[in-house]
């Protein structure tokens, strides 16, 4: 009994031994480096709604909804796009905006076309925005039964690499001096120029490097590829994208007008966007919240659109229509001293705050009220 146990455990420690062998192989044991590939994906946190969006070479920074039918983009060239239709969503204090935390980084403001309103708090803080573009980038809500967004449509197949048949000039290794060593002007017409137009029509540059004694100008038959058929008319200059942004960006002047479809501006929507130099309001907008455009250290001008029945400006100061309400003077510009219209009866909230140019403004004997921090500095 005693030769079966003490055989059994021999066995049981043999058995662990070359069980554990395989595992006590790895301690200790130094990875070759070896360079695996990283890939690296942009942060996307978009809504379930498809949209046609190109931003070019641009990443996608930040995304999301701010309305129900809208959503927003920010790129890393400092765009943001607000793209879609209808109402944006009222925010409550600055720091709820979905991209306050990263407002800083937005120098451009791409409104939607079809957007109808600026929320509350919208664009407070944004200190960097200097434009303000409008766009047509049209969201696409998904089928009802579909909860994903759709499949990206296979890469086409691509042609066959076409034969080369071009290239009538192929010598072999040369036992004699090359042809262009004994080029003069009476066998220019036999000398081999086509193999020369064939690297200047693919590659322009390589031409540049060639001494002019190899390939020189006066040997091209103009008659064939003249210097003149550069594809100018066909790709003309002016076609090119005026921004480096999407496409379908519609670039406005220097006046920044708002789209054409808003009609109501939030409270504080612009406050503190110390570098907005100017904007236009439409004639569709028939309402703007208090502090809308207060602490833009830089806005100069306010520019209502004329046919506006709600508001109108004056040497770009904002009033309501009939003139009785002065609502924001420009906090940047540079005039030292300013006289209120005799129709004005009350000065609005903030209407002068922080307006550090002005040394003095004349007030008429018309005014009756003037709103809290009326020229707080």
């Amino acid at each position: 009994m005693k030769t079966f146990k003490r055989a059994l455990s021999v066995l049981l420690v043999t058995v662990m031994l070359l069980t554990a062998a395989p595992l006590s192989g790895f301690v200790g044991l130094e990875w070759p480096d070896i360079d695996f590939p990283s890939f690296a994906f942009p942060e996307i946190n978009l809504p379930d709604f498809d949209f046609n969006f190109s931003a070019d070479a641009a990443g996608i920074v930040k995304s999301g909804s701010c309305g129900e039918n809208l959503i927003w983009i920010l790129d890393s060239d400092g765009v943001l796009t607000i793209a879609g239709t209808g109402e944006m969503k009222n925010y409550s204090s600055p720091s709820s905006a979905p991209w306050y935390s990263n407002r800083s980084a937005i120098k451009v403001l791409s409104l939607s076309s079809s957007i109808t309103n600026i929320g509350d708090y919208a664009f407070y803080g944004c200190n960097n925005l200097k434009t303000i573009l409008v766009n047509d980038v049209e969201v696409i809500q998904p089928d009802e039964e579909s909860s994903t967004l759709p499949e990206f449509p296979e890469e086409p197949d691509l042609p066959d690499e076409p034969e080369i048949t071009t290239m009538p000039y192929e010598p072999d290794p040369p036992t004699d001096p090359p042809v262009i060593e004994e080029f003069n002007e009476e066998s220019q017409t036999t000398a081999p120029a086509a193999s020369y137009f064939a690297v200047a029509v693919t590659d322009p540059e390589a031409t540049t490097a060639m001494p002019t004694t190899e390939a020189p100008t006066t040997e091209a038959p103009t008659t064939e590829v003249p210097a003149t058929e550069a594809p100018t008319t066909e790709v003309p200059a002016t076609e090119a994208p005026t921004t480096s942004q999407d496409p379908s960006f519609d670039l406005i002047d220097s006046d920044n007008r708002l789209p054409d479809s808003v009609t109501s501006i939030g409270k504080h929507a612009f406050s503190d966007c110390t570098s907005l130099a100017s904007v236009t309001i439409p004639d569709s907008v028939t309402s703007i919240g208090e502090y809308a455009f207060c602490d833009c250290d830089s806005l100069t001008d306010i520019t209502v659109d004329a046919d506006n029945t709600a508001y109108c400006s004056e040497d770009g100061v904002l009033f309501n229509k009939s003139k009785t309400e002065l609502i924001q003077y420009p906090v940047g510009n540079a005039r030292t001293s300013y006289t209120i219209p005799d129709s004005v009866t009350s000065i609005g909230v903030a209407a002068f705050a922080d307006c550090t140019s002005l040394t003095s403004v004349t007030i008429p004997d018309s005014v009756t009220s003037i709103g809290d921090w009326a020229f707080r500095e």
